[in-house]
């Protein structure tokens, strides 16, 4: 590390510099490069000889009259989705199309590819790029692994990804929906009490679970809440979820990765943390929530938050899918964030033993109740797709679209989609009622799917609580007898596909976890790795060193606060931000030529842990994974929300919160340290 530290300024120097600026552009405005339609086709030829794709025979074998489980949140949320895009003649940047397609003209050799360079892809080509010039040695990305400087970045993201996952599957169970109904139900009519009850809801379980889940599950709930309460527009109700459950998750280290960079950075026990930033987060929270109501959502008419809301008489009991799990994803969940917070305050989670040996167990304990309560589910002949079939409020597949909130309520079950329902050949849409042996009743519409490029099926889609709904297809085509088919050879994709027939808990917990922060995360670390290696980390720090100097713990703490959330929009989201500012933090305090304050230190580091988490909820989506998921569900379910929009509320927001927090974070250092 001090070879490093002591490289000169060079034209490789430059290079590295050119090369983490482009990243972290093309991060925040992402592109597709189209490629060549030979290229494709020959690719999707020989993946077909490999029997690793279906061939077309296999695809029409597949595609006729049958029954198949759909999810209502099956689609994922990830923010970087498949290379494969739509036909370049009927774009759609939402992945939905108005037309049926044939499924002739719907053939792999005839669409359009694109090699997506966004998120997860561009880090990992400057990377590639440093190390095809020589810039960088093979060293420096085994140490942007493994870690330097306390901050091992494979112990960091085990943690996240195996929290990610219990509080997915926790959330499958259906407990935040029934938090949610249970907190509108509190709120009663009152509109603004409605509106402080969900502010609290969503800070508290921010505060446990992280931000991801509440975005993930809060943000449908809300879009389907606000369409029925009557709420037009919801602007208000969406931006103080965004806000709150971000504010929240600068309290526990468990809660964001940038926390877990910080603490490693610097050897702070998670108790420690905590007893530090809870203080600023609290003073936020009690600050923010007049800002929202009486100043940037105030309006004269009370449409954004009315005064008098028809909620939902809703029995919240019935969006509880799985009691079971969910007692035990909670105490789960509840021991390992104690054994975190307890063997990092008696210093046992250091060297070979670090964080990952407590959470990635309980990850896979969890894994393992999920497969076990999937495979009992299958072997009696049922399907465990109710459980997750509610876990993000009712979001759709495809144009279908079950209301979760009308199901709760007792009525029946609304389908939506973008056309109305195909009527049978005497024009009638028939609804029988089927009561199976579970005295759940199942509702048959004739409806044809569109956009799946399959021949009319059976479908059936699961709801939160009449958990199967079947929708039969035209007799026109599904009651024809299909022909006998010979037996196609199965391949990787067809059993691929199985899998979520078989493991629908499993499957929907596994395409919701951020997993694009993987690669970025890993290539972020590698590319900071590299800018120290060629110079760039001790120049910063001498330019951090000079302004302090002269601007003192003010200056210090106001600095750190404006370059920690600018740097979440401009850094690569606040993952690239925290891990930059970080290290030329460690470059300044490690440095012996310096004297360093306490009071200077741990204002600055405290403030860089807040802005890390406020700076998610400030100028572009991109500032954090949270927002691109936020983003992504809201489109989903027909609510946009613009840049321009986005950047102005969330203006006076973040401004708001880091003044306020600031302040605090510099009140606690005066009276913790000696200058």
């Amino acid at each position: 590390m001090e070879a490093q530290s002591n490289h000169r300024i060079n034209g490789f120097s430059i290079f590295t510099l050119i090369v983490f600026i482009a990243v972290n552009v093309l991060v925040v405005f992402p592109i597709r490069i189209p490629l060549p339609r030979p290229l494709t086709r020959a690719l999707v030829t020989l993946f077909r000889k490999l029997r690793i794709l279906n061939t077309p025979e296999t695809s029409s074998s597949t595609s006729g009259p049958h029954t198949q489980t759909i999810n209502s949140c099956s689609t994922s949320t990830s923010p970087n989705p498949p290379v494969q895009t739509p036909r370049a003649s009927n774009p759609d940047p939402d992945g939905d199309q108005d037309q049926d397609q044939d499924p002739e003209e719907d053939d792999l050799l005839e669409k359009q590819y694109h090699f997506p360079i966004t998120l997860s892809t561009a880090p990992v080509i400057g990377v590639l790029l440093l190390l095809a010039s020589t810039s960088i040695p093979g060293d420096v990305v085994r140490t942007g692994i493994v870690g330097s400087g306390g901050v091992k970045p494979y112990d960091i993201m085990t943690l996240f990804i195996s929290l990610a996952y219990i509080s997915l599957s926790l959330d499958c169970t259906g407990l935040l929906r029934y938090m949610a109904f249970w907190v509108s139900l509190k709120g009663g009519t009152s509109g603004r009490r409605l509106y402080l009850f969900f502010f609290l809801f969503f800070f508290f379980f921010g505060v446990i679970v992280g931000n991801d889940p509440i975005i993930l599950s809060g943000t449908s709930f809300l879009a389907y809440f606000s369409r029925i309460a009557g709420i037009s527009p919801p602007r208000a109700w969406i931006f103080m979820q965004f806000a709150s459950c971000n504010i929240a998750s600068a309290v526990l280290v468990s809660s964001n990765p940038t926390n877990l960079v910080l603490t490693g950075a610097y050897d702070v026990s998670f108790l420690v943390y905590s007893a530090w930033t809870v203080l600023p987060v609290l003073a936020t929270g009690f600050v923010l929530f007049p800002i929202l109501v009486w100043g940037v959502f105030r309006d004269k008419e009370d449409q954004l938050i009315p005064r008098r809301l028809e909620t939902p008489d809703v029995d919240p009991k019935t969006a509880l899918i799985d009691k079971n799990g969910a007692i035990f994803g909670s105490v789960l969940l509840g021991v390992a964030l104690a054994l975190l917070v307890g063997l990092s305050a008696g210093g046992l989670l250091h060297g070979v033993q670090g964080v990952w040996t407590v959470t990635a167990p309980a990850a896979i304990v969890m894994l393992a109740r999920d497969l076990w309560y999937d495979m009992k589910k299958f072997k009696k002949g049922g399907s465990s797709a109710d459980r997750v079939s509610g876990a993000d409020g009712g979001a759709g597949v495809d144009e279908l679209e079950l209301q979760g909130m009308d199901d709760l309520s007792g009525s029946k079950g609304v389908v939506e989609a973008g056309k109305a329902p195909k009527p049978t050949s005497n024009g009638s849409i028939q609804i029988p009622q089927e009561v199976h042996s579970n005295g759940k009743a199942e509702t048959s519409m004739t409806m044809r799917r569109r956009n799946s490029g399959m021949n009319p099926t059976s479908v059936t889609l699961s709801s939160p609580i009449t958990r199967n709904t079947s929708i039969s297809l035209p007799p026109s085509t599904s009651s024809i007898p299909p022909k006998t088919q010979p037996r196609q050879k199965r391949t990787f994709q067809s059993t691929f596909q199985a899998i979520p027939q078989h493991f629908p808990t499993f499957t929907h917990v596994f395409v919701r976890l951020p997993l694009p922060l993987l690669p970025f995360a890993f290539s972020m670390f590698i590319l900071v790795e590299a800018l120290s290696y060629v110079g760039w980390i001790r120049v910063f720090g001498g330019w951090w060193t000079s302004w302090v100097k002269v601007a003192g713990l003010a200056g210090a703490i106001f600095l750190m606060g404006v370059l920690s959330v600018l740097g979440c929009n401009a850094f690569g989201t606040n993952i690239g931000a925290t891990i930059l500012l970080s290290r030329v933090l460690q470059q300044w305090s490690n440095n012996a030529n310096n004297v360093v304050s306490n009071r200077v230190l741990y204002g600055s580091l405290y403030t860089l842990a807040l802005g890390s988490n406020y700076g998610a909820f400030s100028y572009t989506f991109s500032a954090s994974l949270a927002g691109l998921l936020w983003k992504s569900i809201l489109a989903q379910k027909g609510i946009q929300v613009g840049r321009w929009e986005f950047a102005k509320n969330n203006a006076v927001i973040v401004l708001v919160c880091m003044i306020v927090g600031c302040l605090v974070v510099a009140a606690e250092v005066c009276v913790m340290y000696d200058d």
